[in-house]
């Protein structure tokens, strides 16, 4: 059986008529763009306007400084020797850039300083003699020399002495508190600094210097 078709429902009878409607639509439209005018200013420069010749500016200081010259460093050959070899005194150089910025060197060694040692009048121990009291009473009995002119014109007296015994016990800085007579007074002073070395002084456990006053009797034997 053979199926009729409708004019309306034939679709290619409106094909040719699309196409010349787009066709017409393209058209107007390319035709406006190319008829579409910008408003546009124009800036007219002035007249004074400097115009630059680049090929006949110059560029100044272009010139790159030098680089410093790195100083070479000679390596010298090391040779060992043994300690007791003997260098002259010629081969020994010294290098420096500003040797004689240097001025004189004064290569002596430091004095050292005066050693100050500790000084207590009242110290917790007192100094004394070696085998102690009898034994300094011994000492003098056996040391003093009676002058001969004190015997012959009969002086006698005790004479008072005071001296300095120091942190390593021995003794310093004789002199005498009671004067008698500088015949008696000369002998007392010569036979203290003859005794040995005193105990030291102490102050806690530390040695120290301090005065001693001992008085030395002098009498003749009727």
């Amino acid at each position: 059986m053979e199926i009729k078709k409708t004019k309306n429902a034939n679709l290619d009878l409106h094909t040719r008529t699309f196409f010349l409607l787009g066709l017409a639509i393209s058209l107007s439209i390319i035709f406006y763009a190319f008829e579409y005018k910008t408003n546009t200013t124009r800036i007219e420069l002035p007249e004074t306007t400097a115009v630059i010749n680049w090929d006949e500016a110059v560029i100044e200081n272009t010139e790159r400084p030098k680089p410093k010259e790195i100083p070479k460093i000679v390596f010298s050959t090391i040779k060992v020797v043994d300690n007791n070899t003997k260098i002259p005194d010629d081969k020994i150089i010294v290098y420096s850039k500003d040797i004689d910025d240097l001025g004189d060197i004064d290569f002596d060694e430091p004095e050292p300083e005066e050693y100050t040692e500790p000084f207590y009048e009242f110290p917790t121990v007192n100094p004394q003699f070696p085998g102690g009291e009898e034994a300094m009473q011994l000492f003098l009995k056996n040391n003093i020399k009676y002058p001969q002119m004190a015997i012959d014109y009969n002086l006698e007296g005790t004479i008072y002495v005071q001296f300095t015994i120091g942190a390593n016990g021995k003794i310093r800085e004789v002199k005498v508190l009671r004067h008698v007579d500088p015949l008696l007074e000369e002998e007392a002073i010569r036979v203290v600094k003859s005794m040995p070395p005193w105990k030291p002084a102490k102050q806690g456990i530390l040695s120290v210097a301090t005065y001693m006053r001992i008085p030395i009797k002098f009498k003749l034997k009727n």
